[in-house]
């Protein structure tokens, strides 16, 4: 978070008002910065997320691929509700791992949609997953996939896109 000051020649009650009125604005960005930063999906370690460790066994994080260039700690999040976790490797935007329950199924179908984190768009987008097709819409003319694969990365290449957490190690409906 970034303060601009502005330096200007004052008096007497003047000087109050001014500190005063900064004193709040401070307070309040901090309250802020807070707020934002514990519902944050991007996060700088699992460890300090509560919501990302209970999907790894014993709640403790792999050793591997903790040092990939340009990892995202993403905390996956769709309808408001935890899924699972997922170091994410920006640089070559494909995932090191996801980590998530499995739970026995009767099947499950694939997922049509392709869902994109916003956040490794813009850090200040919403914290939570969503459709590509859609995001694209609410920012059109802002490319979404610099940090991330997007679902035209595979159209045609002959090579299939995966699953970070399959509906079939789900029982029940997830969203």
């Amino acid at each position: 978070m970034y303060f601009i000051i502005y330096y200007l020649t004052l008096q007497g009650s003047q000087v109050s008002e001014v500190v005063s009125r900064m004193e709040t604005l401070v307070t309040l960005c901090t309250l802020l910065s807070f707020l934002f930063s514990a519902h944050a999906d991007v996060v700088g370690r699992f460890e300090d997320a509560p919501e990302c460790m209970k999907y790894f066994y014993k709640e403790k994080v792999p050793e591997w691929g903790a040092s990939t260039p340009g990892a995202a700690h993403l905390c996956q999040r769709f309808v408001n509700r935890y899924h699972f976790a997922t170091l994410y490797d920006t640089n070559h935007r494909i995932a090191v791992y996801s980590a998530y329950h499995f739970q026995p199924s009767n099947g499950g179908g694939r997922e049509k949609r392709w869902f994109v984190e916003p956040q490794l768009v813009d850090i200040t987008w919403q914290a939570e997953m969503k459709d590509g097709y859609w995001l694209g819409k609410d920012h059109p003319g802002v490319y979404l996939g610099e940090r991330q694969a997007l679902n035209e990365d595979y159209t045609h290449s002959g090579f299939d896109r995966g699953h970070l957490n399959p509906n079939g190690h789900h029982a029940g409906n997830r969203g």
